[in-house]
C-alpha cells in the first residue's frame, strides 16, 4: 500500500470516527436538552424559594431573636452599589453582560485543559451557569453535569434578564460561616450594610464564592488576603478602580471578624415560646420560609420586668449568705500591665456571663476593698458591696450561713474568679489616695466608673409574666434568671397550682353575682367529701374567723371564707 493511500485511508477513519462522535454528541446534547426542557420551569425559577431564617420582633419593632440554619438578608439588585457589582464581575465573570450565558473564550480554555489532562480541572462556568449549578445540579466534575449546566445556563438567559439573573446569584451563593447572599456575608463579616462597604470589604466578598474555606478571612486570612488582593487587580485591570484607589485598598490590612444579629432586648424565653409555637404549625419551613413574628411585647416592660426579677432574686440570695468564688486560678507573682489584660482575659473565657452577672478575677485583697478585673478592664469593689457576703458552709449535709466578715480577707484572696454585677456608674474624683466619691461641695468630677458588688448566682429561681388585662396578650415575661443557665420556663412549663393568686377571681365572679364587699361568708370549719375522699380546707394560721364580710376575707387571704364563697357562687359559672 502506497504512503498516499495510507494517508487517505487514516484521513477517512478519522473522518468516520469524527461523524460517529459528532452524532453521538448531538444526540446527546438534544436528550440533555429534552430533559431540561421537560424537567426545568423558569417559572419556577422565578417564584424560587430562598431560605431565609425566622425572625423574632416586639411589638415595638425590637429585633428579639433569628432561628435558621442558613442566615440569608434578601436584597434587591437596586440596593446594591455598582462598585461590589464590578467587583463580583471583576472575581467570577467580567463579560457577564456580553455573553449569552456560556463564555466560549473560557470554555475552549477548560477544552483544551481537559485535553491535555484527562480531567474537568477548569469549570468555565460563567455566572449564570454557576447561579444554575447551585440552583439545580450537583458540583460533581464530569462532562454531563457541565453540559446540563450549559443548557440550564443557556435557558435562562433566554427567559431572565441580565439583571434577574444577577440578583438571583447575588442571594443565593454560600460565603462561609452560614453565610448564604451577599448581604448577610456583609452583616456577619463585617457588620455593615452594603452601602457601608469599603473597597477592599467588597473585594474580599467578591473573592469568596469560588472556595468559601480556602478564601475565607476568618478561617484562612493569609489565602483570603491574597485572594482580595487578586480581585482588586482584576477590577484595575479592567478600569474599574483607578490605580490610586487600588494602591490603597490593597494595603489596607483586612478586619474582619464574626459578627451576629444582637438581640436589641433580652427576651430569649419569649423567643423559644414563638420558636417552638412556630414549628408546630409549620415543621421545618418555621426556619427558611422567612417568617418575621411580631410579638405583644413591649421592650421596655420587658427590660422593666427583667431587671425586676434578677434584683429581687440577688436580693434575696444575699440575705442567705455568699456560696463562694466560681473558682480559683493560679496567678504568677506579678502581672505587668502590658501583659495583665491578655493574660487575665484568657483566664476568664472559659466562664461565662450569667443573667447580667460578669465574671471577674481577683487580683488583689485588701482590708476593706477588692482589686478585680473582667472585660471592661481594672475595678474596685468597695466594702459596702463586700460586707453582705456571709460565708455559707456544707456541715452535716446541711448548708449554714456563717457571721458577717469583718475584713474582705475572710471573703476573697487572690486568683478568685467572682461574678459581679453592675450597680451603674458613679462620678468620682482623683485623689492621691484613691477614687472617691463626688460631694456636692466639690462638683468637678474627672471620670465616671462603673460601680460593681460581689454576687453570687442566685440558687432559687423566679418567673414574672405581665399580661393585658383587656385582651390577654402577654406584655412581658421572663422565664427565670437566665435562660442559658436554664431553659425551663417557670412560666409555662412549671405547671405549679394558682395558690392564694386565683382568690381574685372568686370574689369578683361573686361581685358580679350581686355580692357586695360588705357581705358576710362564714369562716368556720369545713368538711367536704368527694370521690371518696374528704377534704378539710384550714387557714394558714390554724384558725377560724366565725362570719366575716368579704373584703375581711380577702384582705386577709382567708382560705375556709373562700372556698365557702366558691361553693354559693358556683364553678361554672362566667
Amino acid at each position: 500500500m502506497s504512503i498516499r493511500q495510507s494517508i487517505f485511508r487514516i484521513l477517512r477513519m478519522i473522518l468516520i470516527t469524527g461523524t460517529v462522535f459528532f452524532v453521538l454528541g448531538g444526540l446527546t446534547i438534544l436528550a440533555i436538552e429534552r430533559f431540561v426542557i421537560d424537567e426545568f420551569s423558569i417559572d419556577e425559577l422565578r417564584d424560587i424559594h430562598l431560605q431565609v431564617p425566622l425572625r423574632v420582633y416586639t411589638k415595638d419593632g425590637a429585633f428579639i431573636s433569628e432561628f435558621g440554619e442558613q442566615r440569608r438578608i434578601p436584597v434587591s439588585i437596586e440596593h446594591v452599589p455598582k462598585m461590589l457589582i464590578n467587583a463580583v464581575l471583576a472575581a467570577e465573570d467580567d463579560r457577564f453582560f456580553e455573553h449569552h450565558g456560556v463564555d466560549p473564550k473560557s470554555l475552549m480554555r477548560a477544552f483544551l485543559n481537559l485535553i491535555k489532562t484527562g480531567e474537568v480541572q477548569q469549570g468555565a462556568s460563567t455566572i449564570t451557569m454557576q447561579l444554575a449549578r447551585n440552583m439545580f445540579l450537583t458540583r460533581q466534575r464530569n462532562i454531563v453535569r457541565k453540559m446540563k449546566e450549559i443548557l440550564y445556563a443557556q435557558k435562562m438567559e433566554s427567559e431572565l434578564t441580565k439583571e434577574e439573573i444577577l440578583e438571583l446569584y447575588l442571594n443565593k451563593i454560600y460565603f462561609g460561616h452560614r453565610a448564604y447572599g451577599i448581604k448577610a456575608a456583609a452583616q456577619i463579616y463585617y457588620g455593615k450594610d452594603l452601602q457601608s462597604l469599603t473597597l477592599q470589604e467588597m473585594a474580599m466578598l467578591a473573592g469568596m464564592p469560588q472556595a468559601p474555606s480556602t478564601n475565607n478571612p476568618i478561617s484562612n486570612p493569609d489565602n483570603a488576603v491574597k485572594r482580595r488582593n487578586y480581585v482588586l487587580r482584576r477590577m484595575l485591570s479592567l478600569k474599574y478602580i483607578g490605580e490610586s484607589e487600588y494602591n490603597v485598598a490593597s494595603e489596607q490590612p483586612d478586619m474582619a471578624q464574626l459578627s451576629k444579629l444582637t438581640p436589641e432586648v433580652e427576651m430569649p424565653y419569649i423567643a423559644e415560646m414563638v420558636r417552638a409555637r412556630m414549628y408546630e404549625c409549620y415543621g421545618e419551613k418555621a426556619y427558611t420560609g422567612g417568617y418575621q413574628v411580631t410579638t405583644t411585647v413591649d421592650s421596655t416592660l420587658q427590660n422593666s420586668a427583667q431587671t425586676a426579677l434578677r434584683n429581687a432574686l440577688w436580693e434575696y440570695s444575699e440575705r442567705y449568705g455568699y456560696y463562694g468564688p466560681v473558682a480559683h486560678e493560679k496567678l504568677p507573682s506579678s502581672l505587668p500591665d502590658e501583659t495583665l489584660k491578655e493574660t487575665v482575659s484568657k483566664i476568664l473565657e472559659t466562664y461565662p456571663e450569667r443573667g447580667g452577672l460578669l465574671p471577674s478575677l481577683v487580683l488583689a485583697v485588701e482590708q476593706k476593698k477588692v482589686k478585680a478585673y473582667n472585660n471592661q478592664g481594672v475595678f474596685e469593689i468597695a466594702w459596702g458591696d463586700l460586707s453582705w457576703a456571709r460565708r455559707v458552709s456544707l456541715y452535716k449535709k446541711r448548708y449554714k450561713t456563717g457571721s458577717y466578715p469583718k475584713s474582705a480577707w475572710n471573703i476573697l484572696r487572690r486568683g478568685d474568679v467572682i461574678m459581679v454585677r453592675s450597680m451603674g456608674v458613679e462620678e468620682v474624683l482623683q485623689k492621691k489616695s484613691g477614687l472617691t466619691k463626688v460631694s456636692q461641695q466639690n462638683t468637678t468630677p474627672v471620670e465616671k466608673v462603673t460601680r460593681w458588688r460581689l454576687a453570687d448566682i442566685p440558687r432559687v429561681e423566679g418567673a414574672l409574666v405581665s399580661l393585658n388585662p383587656t385582651d390577654g396578650a402577654i406584655l412581658a415575661l421572663v422565664g427565670g434568671f437566665d435562660f442559658y443557665h436554664s431553659k425551663f420556663n417557670r412560666v409555662t412549663q412549671a405547671e405549679r397550682q394558682p395558690g392564694s393568686s386565683f382568690k381574685p377571681f372568686v370574689y369578683s365572679a361573686a361581685l358580679k353575682r350581686g355580692f357586695s364587699p360588705s357581705t358576710y361568708i362564714a369562716d368556720t370549719p369545713l368538711i367536704i367529701r368527694a370521690g371518696g375522699k374528704v377534704w378539710q380546707p384550714r387557714n394558714y394560721s390554724y384558725k377560724f374567723y366565725g362570719s366575716i364580710p368579704l373584703r375581711h376575707a380577702l384582705i386577709h387571704s382567708y382560705n375556709v371564707a373562700s372556698v365557702r364563697l366558691l361553693m354559693r357562687v358556683g364553678q361554672s359559672r362566667d
